[in-house]
């Protein structure tokens, strides 16, 4: 008898969380709530077309897709710390690197495959993992800026900006037109490219390589003379990552393409963004790397009010005035000092912060540790 009550019991749990689900997203449906993307990603194509689908099959039903998001980008963030701890002689878990990348794209595929089979997707989902990924561009970009020795200002904070107004782009394109977007040259594709540099950064030899000026070369000098001596004094690093603003460049261009054009808003965000970046690669601070963080964090706070507005059908945000206002009083007034970079980078993070746990106790009724088997009902 008492046995019979304890499965009635987990048969009632589980009706109920399903229930509440269905509800939830029936609600939402009917608001217009819908993810959708279309992905020619090469890559992707292997991975999510023939790979995973055999994975999908052991992975535990009652594993949430929202904890596999959260692990897999936890091994970008691994790999970001071992990679930057590297510049202090630590390399001994360097050979991880080429694992905990490719694991974060594993998981970053796994994770959608999860909540369809569950039955689980959410705007909860969504949210979470577009918001971390926001986070993977800086977790990629600077180690390799580190390793290389890539300390041009101009460099450094416009693959920065340009990183990041390319993942604005994409996420403007779901905003504007219902879906995501990736090409055959995608994310997954840019993301090993960066496994690769990284990795191969642990030999010295390629880093040696990859500081050779393109002055260096004979046919350089034969083709420009002494006219373009900005262009070779370039490294081969940093030549590597102006090809890489310009390829993207023209990504975006196509993006817009298709988006048709974009708000007032996105415009202002745009030149808000490029604004900051440029602010700072003026001034140049030198303090362990806090101005590059800024600069992120500056970006991802607004990617992260647009995904916000993408999930609850809201108007796409504005820029932050308010930090603009103020790196550009501090520009003008050339105040120096690493207590404004500090209040800078806490004000941008608490706001991320705050936004964040605001959206996740909104849609806590999508927060589960473990999945209930799906009832037969539904």
């Amino acid at each position: 008898m008492t046995k019979n009550v304890k499965v009635s019991s987990i048969e009632n749990i589980t009706k109920n969380y399903y229930y509440k689900i269905i509800m939830s997203n029936n609600s939402l449906k009917k608001e217009g709530y819908n993810y959708a993307s279309q992905d020619e990603s090469l890559v992707d194509s292997v991975l999510c077309g023939k790979i995973l689908p055999k994975v999908i099959e052991h992975v535990p039903f009652g594993l949430p897709a929202n904890i596999i998001t959260i692990c897999s980008n936890t091994c970008v963030f691994i790999a970001f710390l071992i990679a930057m701890l590297s510049t202090k002689g630590i390399t001994k878990l360097w050979f991880a690197i080429p694992f905990l990348i490719p694991a974060y794209l594993f998981g970053d595929c796994l994770d959608g495959m999860q909540a369809r089979r569950t039955k689980t997707g959410s705007p909860l989902g969504e949210y979470l993992d577009h918001f971390l990924d926001c986070f993977v561009n800086a977790e990629l970009i600077i180690p390799v800026l580190v390793c290389y020795k890539i300390v041009n200002p101009w460099i450094v904070f416009v693959i920065l900006c340009k990183a990041y107004i390319t993942q604005a782009v994409a996420f403007w394109e779901r905003y504007k037109n219902g879906h995501m977007y990736f090409g055959k040259f995608s994310s997954t594709e840019v993301i090993l490219t960066f496994t690769v540099i990284i990795t191969i950064a642990y030999f010295d030899s390629v880093v040696n390589g990859a500081l050779i000026t393109l002055g260096s070369f004979g046919f350089i000098q034969n083709i420009f003379g002494s006219s373009c001596q900005w262009l070779q004094k370039l490294t081969i690093a940093e030549a590597v990552v102006c090809t890489f603003i310009v390829f993207s460049l023209i990504s975006d261009f196509f993006n817009f393409i298709r988006t048709r054009g974009a708000s007032i808003r996105f415009w202002a965000y745009c030149a808000a963004s490029i604004l900051v970046a440029t602010l700072f690669a003026i001034r140049n601070p030198d303090y362990h790397y806090i101005p590059y963080y800024i600069v992120v964090l500056f970006n991802i706070d607004y990617i992260a009010a647009l995904i916000v507005a993408i999930t609850m059908k809201k108007q796409d945000p504005h820029p932050d005035y308010i930090f603009i206002a103020f790196a550009v009083i501090m520009f003008v007034l050339k105040i120096e000092s690493p207590v404004v970079l500090i209040v800078e980078l806490v004000y941008v993070s608490l706001k991320i912060i705050s936004r964040a746990a605001w959206f996740i106790a909104k849609h806590r009724q999508f927060w589960v540790w473990k999945n209930p088997p799906l009832p037969q009902e539904v």
